[in-house]
């Protein structure tokens, strides 16, 4: 009888990548929501133009912080770039789901939806193309 072993699925490369940016997503996500609900909710940053800003300092920070992590764990066995490098590249390519994630962040907060679910769609809708994106372009070779 031939051996019909079937490989795990985190014995695939691109699978455990995706495990990994799913996990850095997440615990990236977590730190957008913690730093908007305390510039909004906690230091006051209410209401029209204060929300939507508050919303761009928690979106960069967290950016900064998955960068690392997409860097140092999700992209590990990838040959390194300097720093400024990766780092304008992945401006780059966050930038067009920046760009969707603000504008959707004010429709949504211009008719009524709380800061913190109206944040968790446009971090949710950000996340296929952000790998994408990365994978293509930032990190592109690893």
């Amino acid at each position: 009888m031939p051996n019909m072993t079937v490989p795990k699925l985190t014995e695939s490369p691109l699978i455990a990548k995706i495990g990994r940016f799913l996990v850095s997503g997440g615990s990236s996500a977590l730190v957008n929501l913690l730093l908007l609900h305390g510039l909004v909710g906690v230091m006051g940053l209410r209401g029209g133009w204060k929300e939507d800003l508050a919303n761009l300092v928690a979106i960069e920070l967290s950016a900064l912080f998955q960068f690392a992590l997409c860097r140092h764990w999700v992209w590990r066995n990838a040959p390194q770039v300097p720093l400024w490098r990766g780092l304008f590249a992945f401006h780059g390519a966050i930038a067009m789901t920046l760009t969707g994630r603000t504008l959707l962040f004010t429709l949504l907060r211009q008719a009524g939806i709380h800061y913190l679910p109206n944040a968790v769609l446009g971090i949710a809708l950000a996340a296929i193309a952000n790998f994408l994106l990365y994978e293509r372009f930032v990190f592109k070779g690893r």
